[in-house]
């Protein structure tokens, strides 16, 4: 139990195996059953190249919470995003305002690095989250876009020939 303000951090290495304990934790509170987080995936949250900012928030030294955060730009409106991927607070430290200084410190950030936009998503069916980010602010996005994933880029069922492929041909035929 969290008594008072906890410290929020960016992610260290001697933080991984406790951030992917709670990846597990959240996959298991969606229903990903038998879930196990790589944590080697987590490099690619450290160093001057990371895809991603994690946060960690501590009570004590010990990480009770974290997020995941990336960068993007919508080129048609020119808005610069910093998209919330990931939110995650152990259940015996929720509501006690940790999640909120999570989104608070990634709102900062945002603003003091120039983007206009904090965007996240929630399950329709997740109501906690849904309030959660509705009493912070977030007002929700109602569109008639569809998102779409493709699991295996290499299994991609079409070539889109560019320059750049007559091009590396050429290089590769010298």
């Amino acid at each position: 139990m969290t008594d008072g303000p906890c410290a929020i951090r960016p992610m260290r290495a001697s933080d991984k195996s406790a951030v992917a304990a709670m990846i597990v934790s959240l996959a298991a509170f969606h229903g990903d059953v038998g879930f196990t987080a790589n944590v080697a995936i987590l490099d690619c949250c450290l160093g001057r190249k990371k895809l991603a900012d994690v946060l960690v928030a501590l009570h004590g030294n010990s990480p009770i919470g974290f997020s995941a955060t990336y960068d993007h730009v919508n080129m048609v409106s020119g808005h610069k995003l910093r998209h919330i991927d990931l939110i995650f607070v152990e259940a015996e430290h929720r509501r006690r305002g940790i999640g909120v200084a999570m989104v608070a410190a990634i709102a900062k950030k945002a603003a003091s690095d120039g983007f206009s936009r904090v965007t996240v998503r929630a399950r329709n069916d997740n109501d906690l989250a849904n309030e959660f980010y509705a009493k912070l602010g977030f007002s929700k996005r109602v569109d008639s876009t569809c998102q779409y994933t493709l699991r295996d880029p290499a299994g991609l069922r079409f070539h889109l020939e560019t320059p750049m492929d007559d091009q590396a041909q050429e290089g590769a035929a010298h």
